[in-house]
């Protein structure tokens, strides 16, 4: 596993704690919270690219 799946699970855990913050009324994590969800959103995508590349 390379190291774009250790930035996906860093990110992921953090995530997750950002959502538990946010879900127990910490607003000032909202920000964050959307940033973190691009981040993992673009890291799947090349992900995926490099696992399929285009022909």
């Amino acid at each position: 596993m390379g190291s774009s799946f250790a930035q996906w699970a860093h990110l992921t855990d953090t995530l997750a704690k950002l959502f538990l913050q946010l879900h127990s009324g910490d607003e000032s994590v909202r920000a964050e919270v959307l940033k973190l969800s691009r981040k993992l959103q673009e890291l799947n995508r090349e992900m995926q690219q490099a696992s399929f590349p285009r022909a």
